[in-house]
Protein backbone atom coordinates (compact mmCIF):
# COMPACT_ATOMS: atom_id res chain seq x y z
CA UNK A 1 0.00 0.00 0.00
CA UNK A 2 1.32 3.35 -1.27
CA UNK A 3 1.63 5.82 2.18
CA UNK A 4 -0.14 9.19 1.40
CA UNK A 5 2.49 12.28 1.58
CA UNK A 6 1.81 14.23 4.37
CA UNK A 7 0.77 17.40 4.23
CA UNK A 8 2.93 20.58 5.02
CA UNK A 9 0.54 21.21 8.88
CA UNK A 10 1.89 17.42 9.47
CA UNK A 11 5.55 18.34 8.89
CA UNK A 12 4.92 22.08 11.37
CA UNK A 13 3.44 19.49 14.15
CA UNK A 14 6.76 17.20 14.18
CA UNK A 15 9.28 19.99 13.99
CA UNK A 16 7.31 22.01 16.12
CA UNK A 17 7.36 18.66 18.77
CA UNK A 18 11.01 18.09 17.85
CA UNK A 19 11.87 21.76 19.39
CA UNK A 20 9.24 22.12 22.03
CA UNK A 21 10.77 20.64 25.28
CA UNK A 22 7.18 21.37 27.46
CA UNK A 23 5.09 18.18 28.14
CA UNK A 24 3.03 17.22 25.32
CA UNK A 25 -0.77 19.27 27.26
CA UNK A 26 1.32 22.45 26.84
CA UNK A 27 2.22 21.62 23.42
CA UNK A 28 -1.11 20.73 22.57
CA UNK A 29 -2.64 24.03 24.12
CA UNK A 30 0.37 26.18 22.83
CA UNK A 31 0.97 24.62 19.18
CA UNK A 32 -2.10 25.70 17.42
CA UNK A 33 -1.32 29.78 18.41
CA UNK A 34 2.31 28.79 16.92
CA UNK A 35 0.89 27.30 13.61
CA UNK A 36 -1.11 30.07 13.12
CA UNK A 37 1.67 32.72 13.39
CA UNK A 38 3.94 30.47 11.27
CA UNK A 39 1.67 29.86 8.54
CA UNK A 40 0.10 33.27 8.66
CA UNK A 41 3.99 34.65 8.54
CA UNK A 42 5.34 32.32 5.50
CA UNK A 43 1.91 33.53 3.55
CA UNK A 44 1.93 29.94 1.37
CA UNK A 45 -2.23 30.34 1.42
CA UNK A 46 -3.68 26.87 0.06
CA UNK A 47 -0.10 25.40 -0.89
CA UNK A 48 0.25 25.06 2.87
CA UNK A 49 -2.28 22.06 2.41
CA UNK A 50 0.10 20.62 -0.29
CA UNK A 51 2.48 17.80 0.12
CA UNK A 52 6.01 19.28 1.13
CA UNK A 53 7.59 17.28 -1.94
CA UNK A 54 5.50 19.99 -4.05
CA UNK A 55 7.14 22.89 -2.26
CA UNK A 56 10.08 24.56 -4.16
CA UNK A 57 13.39 24.95 -2.59
CA UNK A 58 12.11 28.58 -1.72
CA UNK A 59 8.93 27.79 -0.43
CA UNK A 60 10.51 24.59 1.80
CA UNK A 61 13.26 27.36 3.26
CA UNK A 62 10.24 30.12 4.27
CA UNK A 63 8.22 27.05 5.63
CA UNK A 64 11.33 26.16 7.66
CA UNK A 65 12.51 29.75 8.52
CA UNK A 66 8.92 30.82 10.01
CA UNK A 67 7.97 27.67 12.08
CA UNK A 68 11.82 28.41 13.92
CA UNK A 69 10.74 31.89 14.55
CA UNK A 70 7.02 30.87 16.29
CA UNK A 71 8.52 28.23 18.60
CA UNK A 72 10.25 31.08 21.03
CA UNK A 73 13.73 29.99 20.84
CA UNK A 74 16.10 31.49 23.23
CA UNK A 75 18.83 30.92 21.09
CA UNK A 76 18.59 30.73 17.05
CA UNK A 77 20.74 29.85 14.45
CA UNK A 78 20.04 31.62 10.96
CA UNK A 79 22.28 30.18 8.46
CA UNK A 80 21.81 31.61 4.97
CA UNK A 81 18.59 31.42 5.20
CA UNK A 82 17.34 34.38 3.62
CA UNK A 83 19.68 34.47 0.86
CA UNK A 84 17.45 33.17 -1.66
CA UNK A 85 14.54 34.88 -0.61
CA UNK A 86 12.28 37.67 -2.57
CA UNK A 87 12.78 41.08 -0.76
CA UNK A 88 9.30 41.13 1.10
CA UNK A 89 9.59 38.14 2.86
CA UNK A 90 13.39 38.66 3.86
CA UNK A 91 12.18 42.48 4.97
CA UNK A 92 9.65 40.86 7.19
CA UNK A 93 12.40 38.05 8.44
CA UNK A 94 15.09 40.82 9.05
CA UNK A 95 12.09 42.40 11.21
CA UNK A 96 10.97 39.17 13.09
CA UNK A 97 14.49 38.43 13.94
CA UNK A 98 15.46 42.27 15.15
CA UNK A 99 11.84 41.82 17.26
CA UNK A 100 13.42 38.45 18.92
CA UNK A 101 16.74 40.19 19.38
CA UNK A 102 14.92 43.02 21.58
CA UNK A 103 13.22 40.50 23.65
CA UNK A 104 15.90 39.26 24.38
CA UNK A 105 17.43 36.40 22.14
CA UNK A 106 20.16 35.43 20.88
CA UNK A 107 20.70 35.01 17.19
CA UNK A 108 23.61 33.73 15.24
CA UNK A 109 23.70 34.84 11.95
CA UNK A 110 25.95 33.01 9.04
CA UNK A 111 25.60 35.23 5.52
CA UNK A 112 27.88 36.61 3.19
CA UNK A 113 25.74 39.36 2.93
CA UNK A 114 27.75 42.61 4.39
CA UNK A 115 24.48 44.70 4.16
CA UNK A 116 22.61 42.31 6.26
CA UNK A 117 25.63 41.34 9.11
CA UNK A 118 25.77 45.17 9.27
CA UNK A 119 22.33 46.06 9.58
CA UNK A 120 21.48 43.10 11.69
CA UNK A 121 24.59 42.26 14.06
CA UNK A 122 26.05 44.04 16.99
CA UNK A 123 29.20 41.56 16.64
CA UNK A 124 30.61 39.86 13.71
CA UNK A 125 33.30 37.35 13.55
CA UNK A 126 34.84 36.22 9.70
CA UNK A 127 36.34 32.84 9.25
CA UNK A 128 38.52 31.98 7.21
CA UNK A 129 39.94 28.19 6.53
CA UNK A 130 37.64 27.21 8.85
CA UNK A 131 38.84 29.06 11.46
CA UNK A 132 37.91 32.84 13.24
CA UNK A 133 40.62 35.39 11.54
CA UNK A 134 38.33 38.68 13.12
CA UNK A 135 36.00 39.39 15.65
CA UNK A 136 34.66 42.75 16.45
CA UNK A 137 32.32 45.56 15.23
CA UNK A 138 30.10 44.24 12.30
CA UNK A 139 30.93 47.56 10.16
CA UNK A 140 34.87 46.93 10.58
CA UNK A 141 34.94 43.08 10.06
CA UNK A 142 32.79 43.27 6.88
CA UNK A 143 35.39 45.90 5.12
CA UNK A 144 37.70 43.82 5.97
CA UNK A 145 35.80 40.72 3.66
CA UNK A 146 35.41 43.19 1.33
CA UNK A 147 39.44 43.51 1.79
CA UNK A 148 40.18 40.03 1.62
CA UNK A 149 37.05 39.15 -1.69
CA UNK A 150 39.28 42.35 -3.74
CA UNK A 151 42.84 40.67 -2.79
CA UNK A 152 41.68 37.07 -3.90
CA UNK A 153 40.24 38.96 -7.24
CA UNK A 154 43.76 40.11 -7.90
CA UNK A 155 45.79 36.13 -7.50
Amino acid sequence: MIEKPKVVLENITKKYRLYEKKSHWVVDALFPLQKKNATDFVELGRFIKQPLKTYSKGMASRLSFAVKMFIDPDILLVDEALSGGDEYFKSKSIDKMKELFKSGKTIFYVSHSPKDISELCTRAILLRDGKMYADGNPDEIMKEYRAQIKASRKI
